[in-house]
């Protein structure tokens, strides 16, 4: 078999162009300006980085909400305290982690805000098949909201909370009414506001705060019910599929590796 290599030939001069040779300097002709523009060209990942660079940040800052129900049989004071242990053993200078855990009776929902490479760890400490404890001590794990590229945070610290108190949370005057795109915006701003005010308390009324979160935050922590009905929602992506979709790499099949005979690789 044989094989032809084309050749091109190379392109005449053009008459605009100019030789700085011949003494003058150069001077605008169309393949200079094609090479102007080609120069200043950027991509998004420039863009990025020059905006980490201005702001004094390395990484990308991400926000994650998702919410869950509390296994049957487990103590609500595990899920806390599986947390706390983990953070410690993911976290450093660089990968500060900061949010809320709420535990309520029969749900739970947290907000964190971290790093990409923290939040997708635990995310997938999440997964049903993981040998992880919290899968275990927790069930109907919904990825409510994931932002990244947040410009601050609205949490000054990471903590975790326990809240018996089931009437906590803007009025849900129809509990039958179905979970759609308002419900879950309505949790996930709720939740951030109760960050900013945390920002603003004293380090003295931060503790008291935190202790009664449901009093203290009644109009912006949402209620058990609405909770609920999120954990059991098939409308709610689940925390199996969005790590099928969003943190596996992808494999994508060419049409063509499934056609036999396969083709013939064209050499130019």
């Amino acid at each position: 078999m044989s094989y032809h290599r084309a050749t091109v030939a190379a392109p005449a001069a053009h008459p605009l162009d100019f030789d700085a040779s011949a003494g003058g300097g150069a001077e605008p002709g169309p393949n200079n300006a094609v090479a102007h523009i080609e120069e200043k060209r950027t991509s998004l990942l420039d863009v990025v980085r020059d905006g980490l660079a201005r702001t004094g940040k390395t990484t990308m800052l991400y926000r994650v909400t998702f919410c869950g129900s509390v296994a049957e049989g487990a103590e609500k004071s595990e899920i806390g305290a599986h947390y706390q242990k983990f953070f410690k053993q993911i976290q450093n200078e660089t990968d500060l982690i900061t949010g809320l855990l709420v535990v309520l009776d029969t749900t739970w929902v947290q907000v964190l805000e971290a790093t990409s490479k923290v939040i997708y760890t635990v995310l997938r400490d999440l997964h049903r098949s993981s040998s992880s404890p919290i899968s275990s001590i927790t069930t109907n794990v919904k990825v409510l909201m994931i932002q990244d590229d947040i410009p601050n945070r609205a949490y000054p610290f990471w903590a975790s909370r326990n809240n018996e108190a089931k009437s906590t949370g803007p009025m849900d005057p129809d509990a039958e009414d179905p979970v759609d795109a308002a419900v879950i915006a309505g949790v996930c701003v709720g939740l951030c506001g109760i960050g900013g005010k945390l920002g603003t308390l004293t380090k003295a009324d931060l503790k008291t705060a935190l202790d009664d979160v449901g009093t203290h935050f009644q109009d912006l922590l949402p209620r058990a019910s609405v909770l609920e009905r999120i954990a059991t929602s098939n409308k709610v992506m689940g925390i199996d599929e969005w790590l099928e979709l969003f943190a596996n790499h992808l494999n994508p099949v060419l049409e063509s590796e499934l056609v036999w005979p396969a083709q013939q690789t064209l050499v130019f």
